[in-house]
């Protein structure tokens, strides 16, 4: 959760940020884990992806 929030803070065209929770703990918790984060740059390049199968929904197979 703190690597999510860590790369939400550190983008700088992000003003906002909702989130869903279950109950009243969970959000606690993010709240919590928002205060502890410091301001800093979050590298993803590990984690791109340019496969479109990945990375286009409509490639993606739907079981019903």
């Amino acid at each position: 959760m703190e690597g999510a929030l860590t790369y939400v803070r550190s983008r700088p065209e992000i003003d906002a940020v909702i989130v869903g929770v279950c109950a009243t703990e969970e959000l606690r918790e993010i709240l919590e884990a928002w205060s502890r984060l410091t301001a800093r740059e979050v590298d993803m390049s590990a984690f791109r992806c340019d496969d479109e199968k990945y990375v286009n929904p409509a490639t993606w197979k739907v079981s019903t």
